[in-house]
């Protein structure tokens, strides 16, 4: 008898045991520290650079007149832009002849005006330059007369095109200005016409 009920007490344990054993694996794995997950690397981003303006490698490691040259561009483009204006009047009112390095500053400042007509100058002046370097009268300056054009070139179509947007907008808004106009004279005359008065049956007015 006395084994009996020991065995049902043990039985009747047996759930609380199991019962316990599972709170205490739920509490074990509810503490256990999770992996640290490392934060990914920004990836690097690179300045960005205007490629216009940028001046190409094979310029950089040419002679030493070149290297002269593009030292005195690159002192020009550091100054603000009343320097820059009197220095090209300065090399405008030079007698002639104008030499290599000097019509290529003058280009780049008026490159760097940005008023109507300085880009085409120096577009005029660069295909000049250009041309004669490839006949070989100053044949060390042409990568840098080149880059120059290029630069000129990106810079009058961009004006260019500047131009023709603003010359749509000016045309969309004459357009839209004449629209108004006439939706306005349109209301006049649906205003007149509601204020005349209404016939009556026999046709004469009261």
């Amino acid at each position: 008898m006395k084994m009996a009920f020991e065995k049902k007490r043990r039985e009747k344990m047996i759930p609380v045991v199991l019962g316990m054993m599972g709170v205490t694996f739920l509490v074990g794995c509810a503490t256990t520290t999770p992996p640290v997950i490392s934060k990914p690397l920004a990836p690097s981003v690179s300045p960005r650079v205007d490629e216009t303006k940028r001046v190409p490698e094979a310029i950089l490691a040419d002679g030493d007149d070149i290297v002269l040259a593009l030292s005195q561009l690159d002192q020009d483009m550091a100054l603000s832009p009343e320097v820059r204006s009197e220095v090209l009047a300065s090399l405008v009112a030079q007698p002639a002849p104008e030499t290599a390095q000097d019509r290529l500053r003058r280009a780049q400042l008026l490159l760097l005006q940005h008023q109507a007509g300085t880009t085409q100058q120096a577009v005029v002046l660069l295909q000049a330059l250009v041309s004669e370097e490839e006949k070989g009268d100053h044949a060390e300056l042409l990568p840098l007369a080149h880059w120059l054009k290029q630069w000129a070139d990106t810079q009058a179509l961009l004006e260019l095109q500047a131009d023709q947007l603003t010359h749509q907008s000016q045309e969309l808004q004459v357009k839209a200005d004449n629209l108004a106009r006439q939706i306005q004279e349109l209301r006049a005359i649906e205003r007149h016409l509601s204020s005349r008065p209404v016939p009556d049956k026999a046709g004469t007015h009261p």
